[in-house]
């Protein structure tokens, strides 16, 4: 999820996201020097149609209090071998 607002907490994201079904891991990036956001994250589910509700629901969508007006998701397949 990129364009996050600084200010934006991995709480405040997992609690967002829960709507949508079982959050597996919130991770935002932070940078290692100065441990300040980078301004995005990656969220996990535990079920594949979970996450798909989720980014149907969500992209491009306007929420205020991210403090950034608009907000896009992406899939990201992670496939195990």
């Amino acid at each position: 999820m990129p364009n996050l607002s600084y200010s934006t907490t991995e709480s405040c994201l997992r609690d967002e996201f829960l709507t949508y079904g079982q959050v597996a891991e919130v991770k935002l990036v932070v940078d290692e020097d100065s441990k300040r956001s980078k301004g995005y994250a990656f969220i996990q589910y535990t079920c594949q149609d979970d996450a798909i509700l989720a980014l149907e629901s969500m992209d491009h969508k306007v929420y205020m209090h991210f403090d950034h007006p608009f907000i896009s998701c992406s899939i990201l397949c992670l496939v195990a071998v």
